[in-house]
């Protein structure tokens, strides 16, 4: 097989086989066993241990989380074996979920985090060989993205199809077919008839952050005068609503608005449009990449502004977009994430 390539799942199996010869000296092979529905796979020895495998093309988070439940729930595989995930590449947020679940993986582009009697694999850092031609699409989407958001925003509350409906604007036929997926990929759960909830909300949220990218939205980066962060943050977001531009703060901004976690130097808002030159002008704006300090935002989709909640008087963003919005963000967005994570846990009754 052509490494580089995306791979038919038979050639991907073919190919699992080698991989597996190449981390452990010790492996039964070929794969015996039916396969499992949802790709080539079978019972497997390395060392001393039994595992059955299934291999899977799509690696993103959403696909992994459904790979994680199918493997933890089989009531096929036979007793004493551990499930094995193969997949083209592992991302950050698949290898979260796969060590909160205990699931064994390795991938085709050079990772691995596989462990058992007497073994212990862990490789990390290689780049996607297999990267999926074409564009994304899927509950992810900006528009879809809108029904993740409204379940995360509401749990553990549970919301009926017209809830969804309603609140996300979206049209029933357009509703019906992206709830459908997401039941499909074992992210969200049909608890009663046409009323549904997250499944999990944290693998949920993971899901989305890893096909989100705030570079996705239209942006305009640029410098005002220096200031602290929150001193910044009042005076562009009340000097734009001065001139009827809507706002939100996300980011650090948001989550120091939030949680007053940290100090900040980036101010990011989204807005419902670019401000004029004159606007810009009357706050001070220059457009420059270098050692910007402002980032104003044209979302891609009006639903970044739901949920939103004021501070002070100032607009901020739902929790939920400002951990997606923090993974874009330099200085101190790790910590910030952490905090705001917590508090979302909490929001959801999961401390």
């Amino acid at each position: 097989m052509n490494r580089d390539a995306y791979p038919s799942l038979v050639a991907m199996a073919r190919a699992a086989e080698d991989r597996l010869r190449e981390l452990a000296a010790t492996v039964e092979l070929p794969f015996r066993g039916a396969e499992p529905a949802d790709g080539p796979g079978g019972a497997v020895a390395v060392g001393a241990d039994q595992f059955v495998m299934t291999c899977r093309r799509a690696s993103d988070a959403a696909s992994i989380v459904g790979a994680i439940r199918r493997a933890l729930d089989d009531g096929s595989r036979p007793r004493g074996t551990r499930p094995l995930l193969c997949v083209l590449h592992m991302g950050p947020a698949g290898r979260k979920l796969c060590a909160e679940a205990g699931l064994g993986w390795f991938d085709l582009s050079g990772n691995a985090d596989l462990r058992g009697t007497g073994l212990r694999i862990r490789m990390e850092g290689q780049r996607n060989r297999f990267p999926r031609p074409g564009r994304r699409s899927g509950f992810f989407a900006p528009k879809a993205s809108r029904i993740a958001r409204w379940m995360l925003i509401e749990h553990p509350t549970s919301l009926t199809f017209r809830d969804l409906v309603a609140r996300s604007g979206l049209g029933k036929g357009y509703v019906s077919r992206i709830v459908a997926q997401m039941v499909a990929s074992g992210l969200v759960s049909e608890v009663a008839a046409n009323t549904y909830r997250a499944l999990d909300p944290e693998y949920l949220l993971e899901a989305w952050r890893d096909s989100y990218a705030l570079e996705a939205h239209a942006r305009l980066v640029g410098v005002v005068p220096p200031a602290e962060g929150p001193t910044n943050l009042r005076r562009i977001a009340t000097g734009l609503a001065a001139s009827g531009v809507r706002t939100v703060a996300t980011g650090l901004a948001g989550a120091w608005l939030l949680r007053r976690h940290a100090e900040f130097r980036l101010t990011t808002l989204y807005v419902d449009r670019f401000p004029s030159a004159d606007e810009l002008a009357r706050l001070s704006f220059r457009e420059e990449p270098r050692g910007a300090n402002v980032w104003i935002v044209v979302p891609n989709d009006p639903g970044v502004f739901d949920g939103a909640s004021e501070f002070d008087g100032i607009p901020c963003a739902h929790p939920v977009q400002v951990l997606l919005d923090l993974a874009g963000h330099p200085e101190r967005a790790s910590d910030a994430e952490s905090d705001l994570r917590s508090s979302l846990r909490s929001a959801w009754g999961r401390a």
